[in-house]
């Protein structure tokens, strides 16, 4: 016997109030709701926009803005559209969650708004508690405020916002716990500096901040900067369907930060936003992570395919391969233009720490000199040998002399973009590979003799003692792998002992004695390396030659 076929429908019931605060959710505390809505000021073409914010268990947060602002009509649509945008391109939202942020982070805010083409002021007023309980919500209630829109009256009528949303009795967030005005200042900048100057008007906002009811309220006004630094050649890679344009600085005090974005989306995050994922880092060059986020790059990355995390902490990783493709542009860029800069980067952090630790062992050198009778005596007759300073050195006969700009950072040079150079002392030779410290008497200059036997040689007519970086014993005493301290205290008491051995040998007349001198006190010099390399009270506590 057959069964008649037959259809139907089961209903389906959603708790429509606890639905609003799991999609409030997505943004995970207060700061972020603060940045939703500097956000949404920003998009609003506001000028001038202020946060305002009280810490405390009965604590206030302000956000007024004097963009376009909104009617009975504007809010009803956003109410209607949650997750489905209704912004034009460009702006920086896109998920149509923004205005309900708050909801859960606080007992209750309020919205308060008057369109730029009307007068009437509505103030919504949504509460936590009384909304996650309703089964279903069909409407918001509002109420009108006796106010007036005018920037410069001082009247109680008069207010110089068109916008405001209000957070009441947010109590103690966990987020303000470390909360300081710097850290909101840093990602206000960092998400929003390129739609603030994008605009063809100024735009500032600024920060009240009151910690608590007996401290002074804090202060600071944000406005939209250009990227610092010399710029590289933009850089286009795909095609298409999937681009990504590289606007890329090399920064001079190396404080710089380079950015992401989805082309013709000024919402922006951070380069370390995407290295948050696994696939990420796998792919890209460990180097180039260390470059991106080392402050010595700034600028802008944007990509046609990427698009924001809902949360906008992130870029969504199944987006068509998107972040694998630009994975691969990234990787491109990196290999033609960004390694070779990271590499000067570092010879210039390198030039300037040898620098400050050649400065140190030359003045504990003289300290020790001067403690110690024998020692000081040689050398007050060492520095009556020395040559007048208008007399031809042996270290830089027959060589050119270096010029003012040939040790300058170049700025003009379009396409290099290059790391500053250290600036060097009058008495190098070799702007490329010598940094000496200068003393009153005498400096260190360090050499990259890489395969010469020797580890220091001096130079008694010029005042130097060269000192070889790429001797074994210097590069065993500087590897990784101990502490930068450690490794910097340990290379100064090695250039102290290369000083006073070089007083010593310099301060023999017979040529056989000096070689013999030079070889003993060298191999001196190995034992101490060792305690050097792997001692650390050692490094603290070596003894002077003398």
């Amino acid at each position: 016997m057959s069964v008649r076929r037959q259809r139907g429908n089961s209903k389906i019931a959603i708790h429509q109030g606890q639905a609003l605060v799991k999609i409030a959710a997505t943004y995970g505390n207060v700061m972020a709701v603060i940045l939703e809505q500097v956000q949404n000021s920003i998009d609003a073409d506001a000028r001038n926009i202020l946060v305002d914010i009280s810490i405390g268990r009965t604590g206030t947060i302000i956000i007024q803005d004097d963009g376009h602002g909104v009617d009975e009509a504007m809010f009803g649509k956003a109410l209607s559209s949650i997750f489905m945008s209704i912004k034009s391109p460009g702006k920086l939202g896109r998920f149509g969650i923004g205005l309900v942020s708050a909801i859960g982070k606080c007992d209750q805010f309020t919205f308060t708004s008057c369109h730029e083409s009307g007068t009437i002021y509505r103030e919504w007023t949504l509460n936590s508690k009384e909304l996650s309980q309703k089964q279903e919500l069909s409407t918001i209630p509002w109420i009108t405020r006796d106010l007036v829109y005018s920037p410069s009256d001082q009247s109680t009528r008069s207010v110089p916002w068109r916008t405001e949303v209000r957070l009441q009795r947010y109590g103690n967030q966990r987020t303000f716990r470390t909360f300081s005005l710097e850290r909101l200042r840093a990602e206000i900048v960092t998400r929003y500096n390129q739609a603030m100057s994008s605009k063809d008007w100024p735009v500032a906002i600024t920060i009240r901040y009151k910690p608590s009811p007996k401290e002074e309220v804090q202060r600071l006004v944000i406005t939209p900067s250009a990227f610092p630094g010399h710029k590289l050649p933009e850089k286009d890679y795909g095609n298409d369907q999937n681009q990504t344009h590289f606007q890329i600085y090399v920064t001079n005090k190396h404080d710089g930060q380079v950015l992401l974005s989805a082309t013709g989306d000024h919402f922006t995050l951070p380069f370390e936003s995407i290295i948050k994922s696994e696939i990420v880092k796998a792919i890209l060059p460990s180097e180039m992570i260390e470059g991106m986020m080392s402050g010595l790059f700034a600028g802008l990355i944007t990509n046609s395919k990427i698009k924001p995390t809902t949360d906008r902490n992130g870029f969504e990783e199944e987006t068509d391969n998107a972040i694998l493709e630009l994975c691969h542009h990234l990787s491109r860029w990196w290999k033609e233009i960004g390694a070779d800069h990271l590499k000067e980067y570092k010879k210039f952090q390198q030039d300037n720490r040898y620098q400050n630790l050649g400065d140190q062992a030359i003045k504990s050198l003289l300290d020790a000199i001067q403690k110690n009778h024998k020692l000081a005596s040689m050398f007050r007759e060492l520095m009556k040998k020395k040559p007048s300073s208008g007399t031809p050195t042996d270290q830089n006969q027959g060589e050119s002399k270096t010029t003012k700009s040939e040790v300058e950072p170049n700025t003009k040079k379009e396409d290099s973009g290059s790391a500053p150079n250290p600036k060097r002392n009058s008495g190098q030779t070799n702007a490329s590979s010598d940094f000496p410290v200068s003393s009153p008497h005498f400096s260190f200059v360090h050499k990259m003799a890489e395969g010469e036997p020797w580890l220091w040689q001096e130079h008694l007519s010029s005042g130097t003692i060269a000192i070889n970086i790429k001797h074994p014993i210097w590069m065993s005493i500087d590897a990784p792998g101990k502490s930068p301290r450690l490794r910097d205290h340990a290379l100064i008491r090695l250039q102290i002992n290369i000083g006073i051995h070089a007083i010593l040998v310099v301060s023999e007349e017979s040529h056989v004695q000096k070689e013999y001198l030079r070889n003993v006190l060298e191999h001196q010099m190995e034992i101490m390396s060792y305690f050097l390399r792997n001692d650390d009270e050692c490094v603290k506590n070596t003894t002077i030659h003398r």
